[in-house]
């Protein structure tokens, strides 16, 4: 794969276009996000002349990366077991952790576990298919839980009282409807672990993306994406292929 890749100059990269702030589009109709800036960077680093992004699922992305339409899928995929059966992994590069998403009206219902588990009847938004949904099922018997394929429609219709997301895309989500909270409470669900996800058996392909995710970490560059993307703490403009090449190693103008 490593060799394709760099022979033929081209980075296909599987994306999930609503994985907000991760990828997505913007008002202007730009592909954008963490994951989608860091693929910038891996293609100026692996000197790809161009990017082809292909729409993926978030969950049922596999047959993409088997049949090798797909270099890599980008997009704030979770490791998860049904998925390790199916693909490889990068090393970790992210840790998300559970949290709500509600109207800053009613946030205060939800501040503790305890006021979470008294409550009867409320309808509760979660991602179709994922790891979540399965645990809400089992573990939120006083709650209807509703399944959506784009978290984003919690924002635009009435079709649920909370949003169960983690804190991370929540942050995000607030920043771009500010009339909502993100709710933080000691719930009893794990973290959510992050990594790039890559045909089985590429170990040559998935060694060099390891030393990738190493260098960005070690130069900043993931923390620069992090808080531009997801916390929204910089507001310098973000300019296009940023990477380790062209702005640390100084390698390329």
């Amino acid at each position: 794969m490593l060799a394709q890749v760099q022979q033929s100059g081209v980075l296909r990269v599987g994306y999930v276009p609503t994985a907000y702030p991760f990828s997505y589009f913007n008002g202007a109709h730009e592909l954008v996000g963490f994951d989608v800036q860091r693929a910038y960077n891996l293609a100026a680093l692996l000197d790809c002349r161009r990017i082809d992004f292909i729409p993926v699922d978030r969950q049922y992305f596999p047959p993409e990366l088997e049949s090798g339409s797909v270099d890599i899928v980008v997009g704030a995929v979770q490791l998860t077991p049904d998925l390790y059966e199916q693909v490889d992994f990068t090393s970790v590069y992210l840790a998300l952790r559970a949290a709500l998403v509600a109207l800053d009206a009613q946030a205060g219902d939800y501040r503790t576990l305890k006021d979470i588990e008294k409550l009867k009847g409320r309808r509760l938004a979660v991602e179709t298919g994922s790891y979540y949904a399965r645990l809400l099922r089992a573990g939120a018997p006083n709650y209807t839980i509703v399944e959506l394929d784009d978290p984003l429609d919690f924002f635009k219709s009435d079709v649920a009282d909370l949003l169960f997301t983690t804190a991370e895309e929540g942050s995000a989500y607030t920043l771009r409807y500010p009339r909502y909270e993100m709710i933080s409470p000691e719930l009893p669900y794990p973290q959510l672990y992050l990594g790039y996800p890559v045909r089985k058996r590429e170990f040559e392909w998935t060694g060099c993306l390891n030393n990738w995710l190493i260098m960005e970490k070690d130069a900043g560059l993931q923390q620069d994406e992090y808080d531009y993307w997801v916390t929204g703490k910089t507001a310098v403009e973000k300019k296009p292929r940023w990477s380790v090449v062209r702005n640390v190693l100084h390698w390329v103008r």
